[in-house]
């Protein structure tokens, strides 16, 4: 017998006993003779199965999203960096006695400037996705989730728009442009996919919505990881001015640091592609228990590398 049949009749067992007027023998009890005299109470009935179906999964979702926090932290770090290498190549071809407001983000040290700003963005995007991605799992209501795909919405349009400031701004690295258009490019086609999302009218509309997402996610994933050495490429010239004709002792020391910092947050993305995979099969599934065991093993695997590369870190 289902596990849904058994949850049926075990529910209406405490139902008739609560509204039965003469005892009742439970060994002759029925399908049919329990739907006779609950069917009336078949809200309360199907609310709590609803409930356990909801919360299937939630576990391992949230051990996804923990994980990819890890990988989420080395990215942060990558991106202040790049913030400060993108500010100090642009802020040398700046005249010191003018001011640009066009330019405005350059000459404060606490904002990021338009290029990092675009890439931390679009990053961010993601990560609200899989936040998004695991309420859904975790068994939030629907007006809870509809607010959180507002806030989803809001960040993919943030994020594309600081794409156009940095494609209007000055180009801080060669193959910049590409990147922050390849970027720009994959969240205007997730944007229409995500925005039905802010009205969804029901939590299975609602992981349809994701799940068509995420080939648009995954690809942001995997723009990001195969431009890092346009990353690096900022961080050189940051490090190496134009008079010098090759980079001195100090700078190739920094470029080896940058180096290791952007190799580590590679793995992530790496084993974060693995992973994602993983949640989207796990949500596309109906009967979802291997796939459930394989994104736990496969965030299990990214939180401890996020732990090994935190720990080269603070070396």
């Amino acid at each position: 017998m289902s596990n849904f049949i058994w949850n049926f009749l075990y529910v209406a067992r405490l139902l008739i006993s609560v509204t039965a007027t003469t005892p009742i023998d439970y060994c002759r009890l029925t399908p049919a003779f329990a739907w006779s005299r609950v069917s009336h109470l078949l809200p309360l009935v199907l609310i709590p199965l609803g409930l356990i179906g909801c919360a299937q999964g939630a576990a391992e979702f949230q051990l996804y999203v923990k994980a990819f926090d890890g990988q989420y932290e080395q990215a942060q770090r990558v991106f202040d960096a790049m913030a400060h290498a993108e500010r100090v190549v642009v802020k040398r071809n700046l005249v010191s006695n003018e001011f640009r407001p066009a330019q405005a983000a350059y000459y404060l040290d606490n904002v990021d400037p338009p290029v990092t700003s675009s890439i931390r963005n679009s990053l961010k995007s993601l990560k609200n996705y899989n936040d998004a991605m695991a309420a859904l799992q975790n068994g939030e209501a629907a007006n809870a989730l509809v607010n959180r795909a507002g806030t989803i919405a809001t960040n993919v349009v943030a994020a594309i728009a600081s794409t156009q400031v940095a494609l209007g701004g000055p180009a801080a690295q060669i193959g910049a442009t590409k990147l922050i258009g390849d970027s720009d490019g994959i969240l205007k086609t997730v944007l229409p996919i995500l925005q039905p999302l802010v009205t969804a009218a029901s939590r299975e509309a609602f992981r349809q919505q994701l799940v068509l997402a995420y080939p648009s996610m995954k690809e942001l994933v995997i723009t990001l990881r195969d431009n890092t050495p346009v990353i690096f490429a900022l961080f050189k010239r940051s490090h190496q001015s134009i008079e010098e004709r090759r980079p001195s002792k100090d700078a190739f020391l920094a470029m080896e640091k940058d180096r290791e910092m952007l190799a580590g947050w590679v793995l992530l993305l790496d084993q974060t592609l693995i992973t994602m995979e993983a949640a989207a099969a796990a949500a596309m599934s109906d009967a979802p228990s291997n796939e459930l065991a394989v994104l736990a093993e496969a965030s299990v695997e990214l939180k401890v590398l996020a732990e090994k590369v935190k720990s080269l870190r603070l070396k």
